[in-house]
């Protein structure tokens, strides 16, 4: 172990898609993290994400297993099996030739990105906005990756500032007590957070 965390997400027919580990990257600011994603089962034969044009950035999540496996948008390619990336050409040749090998024998195909850290403030999330980007991820993904990327989440109805219920205002206090950083999302909203609330019924 070198210091990573590890976390697996397998997909609805039951094959791994992806693992994903993380740690602040050594000599850089706290507001980065390197992140190692693995793809055992690549979707479709694709990372299921799309790169903005000429650069290495991730600019939409376009299957929902790309999703579970850890990718998020913004995230920075630095490498690919190993092997470092530091132009989008670079990027397209080399993992092309790491799918090739996936479908080939199989052997994963390993990411290395950077990740912008976030930050464990006190603040209300929005899944619409979050989900720019995310084209045909359902909610469900949505609601789990938020889960996964924060350590307090409160689903609420309302916000901080006008609680929905005692329930909530009364959640809002007792974490605020505790000094601890954490995200609120608004149940009640459907223009910002679509299918939330039967979401968290379900979960």
């Amino acid at each position: 172990n070198d210091g990573f965390s590890m976390k697996e997400w397998v997909a609805a027919v039951g094959n791994s898609v992806g693992v994903a580990w993380g740690r602040p990257s050594a000599g850089e600011t706290p507001a980065w993290e390197t992140v190692l994603i693995e793809m055992p089962s690549p979707p479709g034969g694709h990372v299921g994400v799309n790169v903005i044009r000429g650069r290495r950035t991730v600019s939409r999540i376009t299957h929902r297993d790309a999703f579970n496996a850890g990718w998020r948008i913004r995230d920075i390619i630095e490498e690919v099996n190993g092997k470092k990336v530091d132009s989008s050409e670079a990027l397209q040749t080399t993992l092309r030739e790491a799918l090739a090998v996936n479908a080939k024998s199989g052997r994963p195909v390993r990411f290395r990105v950077r990740r912008r850290i976030m930050v464990p403030a006190r603040g209300m999330l929005e899944i619409a906005q979050r989900g720019m980007g995310s084209r045909g991820l359902p909610a469900v993904d949505l609601v789990q990756g938020i889960i996964k990327d924060y350590a307090i989440v409160l689903f609420m109805e309302g916000t901080f500032t006008r609680p929905g219920s005692k329930a909530s205002a009364d959640a809002v206090t007792a974490l605020d007590a505790t000094g601890a950083g954490f995200k609120g999302v608004d149940c009640l909203d459907e223009g910002v957070n679509p299918g939330v609330a039967a979401v968290v019924r379900e979960l």
